[in-house]
């Protein structure tokens, strides 16, 4: 571990080793990565110095996005309606436009902001207009910024949130969807959870550190609250769950009992809620 690395919420260099886990995605990937924990503000994150970005993260097997279809759209085209006021609508981390394509159906002036450039192209075949930097943005232009499961992903997420400050009007609103690490998804499954995904995770949020992070970027109004899948999201995150183990497993044979373990607690999760 570096002792250089600080807590980019509190910036604190009390920095303790937390625990280390494997990538349960890749299966050609034997790797162990250390989580970090301040211990000033309980953030818990990679280390930095064990990744290679390129490498690890966003190499040729990451897939960040799923390109829409003509049936989608049909269908969306059918269930939607135009809304009356528009608003100009920024989707960080769009991927090809799912989310985006949707808005602008219902008439809102809708942009995207996405790094993979293969999903960038797909997007804009689509008509959409996705950009790779926030630069590309004026101050204050946006009256909703919307954040599905990006911030996690960032090791910098303090100096995100201040560039979605930035470029967010003063009665604006943004919306934040993070995996929360005291959840018991989390907890119970550790590197089986679909939460925990390193190394492509980089932060792990809880309710107390995602507020911190919040208002020391400048946000004055917050509200954090744990919200839970549909019921059949959630049996389908069972079956990944077991899948995930089974790719432990084979990384570690020795380690029976502990996916054995991870089994049970994964329907426990969903049969007591």
């Amino acid at each position: 571990m570096n002792d250089d690395q600080e807590c980019c919420i509190c910036n604190s260099r009390q920095i303790e080793r937390h625990r280390s886990m494997k990538d349960a995605v890749i299966r050609n990937c034997s790797r162990e990565y250390p989580l970090l924990r301040c211990q000033s503000c309980g953030f818990i994150f990679l280390d930095k110095d064990s990744v290679d970005v390129a490498q690890d993260i966003y190499g040729q097997h990451y897939y960040s996005f799923k390109p829409f279809t003509e049936k989608q759209i049909s269908r969306w085209s059918k269930e939607l309606s135009r809304v009356e006021s528009p608003r100009y609508i920024l989707d960080v981390g769009c991927g090809s436009g799912t989310w985006l394509y949707q808005r602008k159906l219902e008439g809102h002036h809708a942009f995207g902001l996405e790094v993979d450039e293969r999903a960038v192209e797909q997007g804009r075949r689509e008509g959409l207009d996705i950009f790779t930097d926030f630069m590309a943005f004026p101050d204050s232009f946006f009256d909703l910024v919307h954040m599905s499961h990006v911030l996690e992903h960032t090791d910098d997420p303090l100096e995100m949130l201040r560039q979605v400050k930035r470029v967010l009007k003063k009665e604006g609103e943004v919306r934040i969807l993070v995996p929360n690490v005291e959840s018991a998804k989390f907890t119970l499954l550790q590197d089986a959870s679909k939460l925990a995904d390193v190394p492509r995770h980089r932060g792990f949020f809880s309710k107390r550190s995602l507020e911190l992070l919040l208002l020391k970027a400048g946000f004055s109004q917050t509200k954090v609250k744990a919200v839970n899948v549909d019921r059949i999201s959630d049996y389908k995150e069972t079956i990944g769950d077991i899948r995930r183990a089974l790719i432990l497993l084979k990384k570690s044979p020795a380690h029976l009992s502990h996916f054995c373990k991870i089994v049970v607690n994964a329907f426990r999760i969903r049969i007591c809620g």
